[in-house]
């Protein structure tokens, strides 16, 4: 199977409605959708993941990482990751993830942060409780509540 990676540059809406997976509020997608540089994976030109990240400074944020539905927990994730900490090698890159607000259990996006080498460098309480309008539930039925800001400090600038 043939998987490339590329950097859409036009066109950007046509990704919403894969984007609102990651992010239900379209308001938020659209507010970073076109500053942004949005990646997508393909699969034998079947676009399976994409990625959106802003650059802020001296660091970039990961204000996306999308999997289609019908081609999670193949790796492509991880695939898109490890090539954004590639092609961003030279910032610190930071993202924020949902949690559920109840110590000791994480959502899977977050042990996935983890395992890719991100620190958690800040929580912040009911963010998603008080900035989206409707409650964010995850896959496993619990509430998206809090905000995790996790940092990637590549090797090349540490």
């Amino acid at each position: 199977m043939s998987y490339h990676i590329e950097q859409i540059t036009c066109n950007k809406e046509s990704y919403l409605e894969l984007l609102l997976i990651a992010d239900p509020s379209e308001e938020m997608v659209r507010s970073y959708l076109s500053a942004g540089d949005l990646y997508v994976m393909k699969k034998e030109e079947v676009v399976v993941c994409a990625a959106l990240m802003t650059a802020e400074g001296d660091r970039v944020e990961l204000k996306n990482l999308v999997t289609h539905p019908s081609h999670l927990r193949q790796g492509h994730a991880t695939r898109m990751m490890k090539y954004l900490m590639e092609r961003y090698s030279n910032r610190k890159i930071c993202l924020g993830t949902g949690g559920t607000g109840i110590e000791g259990i994480e959502f899977f996006q977050l042990t996935f942060y983890k395992k890719m080498g991100f620190q958690v460098t800040d929580v912040i309480r009911n963010y998603f409780i008080e900035n989206y309008p409707e409650p964010i539930y995850e896959e496993n039925g619990m509430q998206c509540v809090d905000r995790i800001w996790l940092e990637y400090i590549p090797e090349a600038i540490r």
